[in-house]
């Protein structure tokens, strides 16, 4: 959700957020549950950009969620959490709330807000109850107002990140083909961000009077945009139909179940075995500045490296033509004693950005992409250093600034 204040009484202290977050983090780690797994070395890399992207948090999420798992460990009370059933339930609703507030904070700083920091606008946040009733970004607009593509781009950007961050959670997952328990309430909820927000809005006629409901005001900026009443909530409503395809979302809702019937905290990744080649699709809808977009998620492990090729397609009613394109990433692709690389990529097919106010809507297709390389160093026995330079054309893509130029994302990672 986001609200614009523009006279700038809502503000939010970002040490709260801090403070929260750290608070639930001590919990789960002096209750949280495990068998006796063989433990394999993972990599936690926290990466950053200028803007503070979904990207980005996604990798600090992650790492530190894996943190403290590890943490666990030290903890006498592991043994009575994996053998006491009250002990399986507090871990499971502590871990509920801490993947709730992680979703409401990406939806909320590392969306919306992303948007906003990519066209320079100030903005602030309001977390309410732990994420429980979920949260708000309040934004300034000092003698400058925004084009109908950045207003769109800010309104959808908070279920776009959480789609990004359950993306980049099965990715960076899909070599070990498991997930633990935590980590697929994580998934679950970062996955269903959207779809749970366009059925509740449906069926819900308070939740739609709700003042800055996204999905309202996705509806009424498309619509008003180009002129004409075209997209409703029904058409959104039965979108969402294609996430009920994808097999992980029930092994995810699976897992927590199965925690507490029996204690097991990890869940095997569905996937077909083609050779030597492990493949996992998975279906999904997401909204654009265009129209409605679907995409299918191509995960593909071979040995240690992993690849990520998502196709997406879509037509909407205010277009003659169809937009999509197809996007690739890897993981481990090529390596040499201390360094890797790996490259990323982006072609698609869509209309023209409005990126100014009073910028014509064409209903014509424009080719644009993205390429870019992704490095890393090892530096020692436990620490690497990650730098990627990224270069793209005017466009929307999931994640990334719309403008054309080049970015750069740097951080580390551990491994041990």
């Amino acid at each position: 959700m986001y609200i614009n204040h523009s006279n700038g009484l809502a503000y939010h202290s970002s040490k709260k957020l801090v403070y929260q977050v750290l608070v639930l983090c001590l919990l789960i780690t002096w209750t949280k549950t495990a068998y006796a797994i063989e433990e394999k070395c993972q990599e936690k890399a926290f990466i950053f950009d200028r803007y503070g992207s979904p990207h980005s948090f996604a990798s600090i999420i992650l790492s530190s969620r894996a943190l403290c798992d590890e943490a666990k460990n030290g903890f006498s009370y592991s043994y009575y959490a994996q053998h006491g059933i009250w002990g399986r339930v507090t871990t499971t609703a502590l871990n509920t709330v801490f993947n709730k507030l992680l979703g409401v904070i990406n939806h909320e700083v590392y969306r919306h807000g992303f948007r906003l920091r990519s066209f320079r606008v100030p903005c602030s946040y309001s977390i309410m109850a732990w994420g429980l009733r979920g949260g708000a970004t309040h934004y300034f607009l000092f003698n400058r107002s925004l084009s109908a593509d950045e207003q769109l781009l800010i309104t959808i950007g908070g279920c776009e990140a959480n789609s990004i961050l359950a993306q980049q959670l099965l990715f960076k997952n899909f070599r070990n083909l498991s997930l633990d328990r935590g980590t697929c309430g994580l998934l679950w909820n970062a996955y269903s961000n959207l779809p749970r927000y366009i059925l509740s809005t449906y069926t819900s006629q308070k939740i739609r009077n709700l003042p800055g409901n996204d999905v309202v005001n996705y509806i009424e900026e498309i619509n008003h945009k180009h002129n004409a009443a075209c997209i409703d909530i029904d058409m959104l409503a039965k979108g969402t139909l294609v996430f009920l395809l994808n097999l992980i979302l029930y092994v995810s809702v699976w897992a927590y179940w199965d925690y507490l019937r029996t204690g097991r905290d990890t869940a095997v990744i569905p996937h077909a075995v083609l050779g030597h080649v492990n493949y996992m699709p998975l279906v999904r809808m997401g909204l654009t500045p265009f129209g409605l977009m679907y995409y299918i998620d191509n995960y593909l492990g071979h040995g240690n490296k992993v690849f990520l090729v998502s196709i997406s397609g879509g037509r909407s009613p205010y277009y003659t033509q169809g937009y999509g394109g197809i996007q690739v990433q890897t993981d481990r692709l090529w390596t040499y004693k201390n360094y890797s690389l790996d490259v990323v990529g982006n072609l698609w097919y869509q209309p023209k950005m409005q990126q100014k106010i009073g910028d014509a809507i064409e209903d014509r297709n424009y080719w644009g992409g993205m390429v870019g390389i992704e490095n890393k160093l090892k530096l020692g026995k436990l620490i690497s250093l990650h730098t990627s330079i990224l270069y793209k054309d005017v466009g929307f893509t999931e994640g990334i600034v719309t403008n054309r130029g080049a970015f750069v994302r740097t951080g580390f990672s551990l491994h041990y």
